[in-house]
């Protein structure tokens, strides 16, 4: 399979490049002389000028108060990161682009120090600014135009990117408190014709071949732009790969002089999957150092013993073994499995004997991955009424639809099957059989999808005044937005469980009815095959993939409105920037009832959504901010903002409700240097960032599970009725916190000469989060006395796995610095292009990325004596060579480059520690890509 896509993608490029090759030998190449003396197109304050952008800086945003301002007039925390960085870098996503942006880290599956490999399922990957997130609710970190995005950007249609950090209250009245990375699509140029392709080769089966098309129908009226790209690669372990393909299409039309319209639409399908960056936990240590013991009879606890042993389960647990010659599932109640001794899964180490088990092990295999489509349409009508009075009107519209395959919960688990004999055999065979597999190596979990569909419709309109009132009632931009937005969302997560024979065919959704796959491997075989069977190639009889919780059916309906203004005092030495936006929210959120069909051998229907809870939130939020030019060179800044943003659509927390909507605010001090002619900028800013009521999906499935065994118990023994079960039956997948972060931030961006980029940013981040977890928490103290006294043993087990799982996660990190958040973090990047006749056409550039100080955990549990744990240093190099210059191709006049980038120079593959014991010991740790070097060709005509 992979090596066809391989070939699909190799013949989509050199498809991709013919067909410009092709067209580039019927178009005159325009005449750079008479470029040069065209006079560049004035835009609307809606738009930023990109043809300002020189080298690394970029002098403009739009980001601070939604209108086209200078930089250095801007009191919020703004990077902005040109064309040119993006090609140096060899940017091709906003991941990349995270990677070097200031006081800014990428989630690769954990979540505040837990391994939770749900986010490597999502075309768009987890963005952390400041310690706080990007993503959550509607937002994902990502807006395209300022509209929300939902769908990992590609920088093959963009002009730039500019990075706001924290709340903005002007813009983002619905974004989430990390702040948001906003870019700008390319439009169709009016002007000339613009033909480039570009073709990459690297590491890992790299391929990826771009082009880019613009063409004036009608010059100075009509144009077409038409942007494609095919992106394949595969990974340094087995299973990885992403098949990205996307095609956009932009026309311009001037309607008159002062009227312009544009029209955009892009199409994308994005197949991929994203191995867990670790092996699974050690189940396995304790019980080799005891010498492999084995069992002879059931066992019958859930504490691990000295030998490393715990019993399965003490419901029915049910197991398809691959590759057993008999056609049956076998029932592992009071089965033993080797166990994390300390029988606390937040203490338990991950697998670091690489020995035992390789690296590049993908333990969950092949069966993991996303197949994902996702369209984007929108037009953007500008209209200037007078040459001080503007208008904008924008509508989009977007379809995501993602089909998820994954395991259940954070890990894939690796255990020794230590039963001599397997028991529990099917009514009227044997009371016990010889185990073949008795002391092998086994992987084994159950498998989920989920499909989800989001439709997104906004309308904006905004207005922009400028208003020159002399010297002392200075200058002002003032803008109003009114902004409607609506956003359906379904999504489902289903599970493979029993349907012809069911355990308990009273509750559907009860997790002893659930099918778990078990592989048998050999560690010392092809690491290929130290993976769970892919359960695609296997169709099971008698099971199915049904709903596992209450499918989901949400509607958002948001109506705001904005007004701001920019205004210059005594000779624009001071800026005040003040703006308010207010939001009116109504959701209808589904909620669970039972289908009347039954399935199967249930006696009860599925979970299905049912009437929807309707909601009003409306809330304002403000942001003020100011910049005194104490010189030509040197700025004060004070800046102070708020937002509120959508809870996440598909998060529930206990009992069955929406986590709250979240609020950020922060407060921002800096100063800000203008040297060198403008050509060096630097900005140092003290900032003070808090999020309330935030909220994440780590791995409380076994909350949700552990709770609903309870209640499916309860109605088994009699203790309630099935109705009352019914009512009782929960729906949560996460857990509610707040956060406080304050640091301090630098960022020098600098064009010494005119061959020579650099940019260096510095930060120190401390976040704290508190209030964790409060409602699973006290839903659980509501129930607990009536749960205990049941004095039923399954329910006692079950509490005991969901407080085990609530303390260490919820209890314990009360008041804690959030962990995987870095004390200290740097980037530094250059280039230089040399134009000596020796060199000449030549550019060579070199980048670091540094962390230090991440905290890993604390010395004690005692909020009074404890302090964090924390990592050492850690730092990536990249470089990047490259060469440009004139060709003649086809009898036309071509700029040719070929530039090569290394990302890993040094090939650092140390891992990454993420989570320590109080004794500093290693607990969790992620991989990082080895070295890999990326070789790109681009023709421009």
């Amino acid at each position: 399979m992979v090596r066809s896509n391989r070939v699909r993608a190799c013949a989509g490029s050199a498809s991709f490049l013919a067909a410009v090759l092709a067209a580039a030998q019927t178009i005159t190449a325009p005449n750079p002389s008479v470029l040069k003396e065209e006079k560049p197109v004035e835009l609307t304050p809606f738009e930023v000028r990109v043809d300002r952008d020189t080298g690394y800086m970029g002098l403009d945003a739009a980001s601070g108060s939604r209108l086209n301002s200078q930089l250095k007039d801007t009191p919020a925390s703004i990077s902005v990161f040109t064309a040119e960085f993006l090609q140096d870098i060899g940017a091709t996503s906003v991941e990349d682009i995270a990677k070097y942006s200031l006081n800014t880290d990428t989630d690769v599956g954990f979540i505040s120090g837990g391994p939770n490999g749900n986010s490597l399922m999502n075309p768009t990957s987890g963005i952390t600014a400041r310690g706080l997130p990007t993503g959550g609710g509607s937002a994902s970190g990502r807006t395209v135009n300022f509209f929300s995005y939902n769908f990992e950007i590609d920088t093959y249609n963009i002009e730039r990117v500019e990075f706001s950090r924290g709340p903005n209250a002007i813009l983002f009245g619905i974004g989430q408190a990390g702040g948001s990375f906003n870019t700008q699509s390319r439009n169709a140029d009016l002007r000339r014709p613009i033909h480039s392709a570009s073709i990459r080769a690297g590491s890992f089966d790299a391929l990826r071949a771009t082009i880019d098309y613009n063409q004036p129908i009608i010059r100075e009226k009509l144009a077409l732009r038409i942007d494609a790209v095919a992106d394949h690669k595969t990974g340094w372990r087995p299973w990885e790969f992403s098949n990205n393909k996307r095609v956009y299409g932009a026309l311009r039309f001037q309607v008159r002089p002062k009227t312009t319209l544009d029209i955009q639409s892009e199409g994308a399908r994005y197949d991929f999957r994203r191995p867990r960056p670790y092996l699974g936990p050690n189940h396995v240590s304790a019980w080799l150092n005891a010498g492999r013991p084995t069992l002879t009879v059931p066992i019958t606890s859930s504490t691990p013993d000295a030998r490393g042993l715990r019993r399965v389960s003490s419901t029915n647990w049910w197991v398809y073994i691959e590759g057993d010659p008999v056609t049956q599932y076998r029932n592992f109640f009071n089965m033993g499995r080797t166990a994390n001794p300390v029988n606390d899964s937040t203490r338990t180490p991950m697998i670091q004997d690489f020995s035992l088990v390789p690296k590049r092990a993908v333990l969950a295999g092949p069966g993991p991955g996303n197949s994902a489509k996702f369209s984007n349409n929108s037009a953007i009508l500008r209209q200037e009424i007078t040459r001080t009075f503007f208008a904008e009107l924008a509508a989009t519209r977007q379809i995501y639809h993602s089909d998820q395959r994954d395991i259940n919960g954070p890990d894939m688990l690796l255990f020794f099957d230590p039963n001599e004999f397997l028991w529990n055999l099917p009514a009227g065979g044997p009371a016990s059989i010889p185990n073949p597999n008795v002391g092998r190596p086994y992987l084994e979990n159950y498998m989920q999808s989920r499909l989800q569909e989001d439709r997104r419709d906004g309308l904006r309109l905004t207005l922009a005044y400028q208003a020159d009132l002399g010297k002392i009632f200075g200058r002002h931009q003032l803008a109003g937005m009114g902004d409607r937005w609506e956003q359906k969302s379904w999504n489902t997560t289903y599970v493979e469980q029993r349907i012809d024979n069911p355990i308990n065919p009273a509750a559907p959704e009860d997790s002893t009815n659930y099918i778990l796959r078990r592989t048998y491997v050999d560690l010392s075989g092809p690491v290929e095959n130290i993976s769970l069977r892919d359960y695609r190639l296997n169709p099971l009889p008698g099971t199915g993939f049904v709903p596992k919780a209450t499918p989901a059916y949400n509607r958002y309906y948001l109506n705001a409105w904005m007004l701001a203004t920019q205004s210059r005092f005594w000779n624009d030495r001071v800026v005040f920037t003040v703006g308010m936006r207010h939001d009116y929210l109504y959701s209808k959120l589904s909620t669970g009832v039972r289908s009347a069909e039954r399935v199967g051998g249930y006696t009860q229907g599925f979970l299905m959504p049912g009437r929807a809870n309707t909601n009003k939130v409306e809330g304002s939020t403000r942001s003020q901010g100011v910049v005194f030019h104490v010189t030509n060179w040197v700025s004060l800044m004070a800046n102070r903002s708020d937002n509120f943003a959508l809870p996440a659509l598909n998060q529930k927390t206990l009992p069955n409700n929406p986590v709250p909507q979240p609020r950020g605010e922060t407060e921002d001090y800096g100063i800000q240097f203008h040297l060198l002619q403008n050509r060096l900028t630097a900005r140092v800013v003290y900032y003070q960032t808090a999020v309330k009521n935030n909220s994440t999906s780590v791995g409380t499935g076994n909350v949700q599970d552990h709770v609903n065994n309870i209640w499916n118990r309860m109605a088994l023994l009699g203790l309630i009725t099935n109705a009352q079960r019914d009512q009782e039956i929960v729906s949560c997948n996460a857990y509610n916190y707040d956060n406080t972060a304050q640091g301090v931030e630098g960022e020098i961006v600098a064009n010494p000469t005119p061959q020579w980029r650099l940019t260096a940013n510095l930060a120190t981040a401390k976040t704290s989060w508190t209030s964790v977890g409060t409602a699973i928490r006290d839903y659980v103290a509501a129930h607990r006395e009536a749960w205990v006294t049941s004095g039923d043993a399954t329910i006692a087990d079950q509490l005991l796995q969901t407080e085990n799982f609530i303390g260490p996660r919820f209890i314990l990190v009360e008041g804690t610095l959030l962990q995987i958040s870095p004390k200290w973090s740097g980037n530094i990047r250059t280039n230089y292009t040399f134009t000596k006749e020796t060199l000449k056409g030549f550019s060579i550039g070199a980048g670091a990325r540094w962390r230090q100080g991440t905290v890993l955990g604390y010395t004690s549990t005692d909020p009074a004596t404890r302090q964090p744990v924390r990592a050492g240093s850690h730092t990536l190099t990249d470089a990047n060579i490259g060469y440009r210059r004139r060709v003649t191709a086809f009898g036309q006049n071509v700029s040719w480059s070929l530039q090569l980038n290394v990302n890993n120079a040094l090939n650092n593959t140390d891992i990454i520690p993420q989570t320590a014991a109080a004794s500093g010991a290693i607990l969790n740790y992620r991989f990082q890509t080895p070295r890999e070097w990326l070789l790109t060709s681009t023709f421009s005509f």
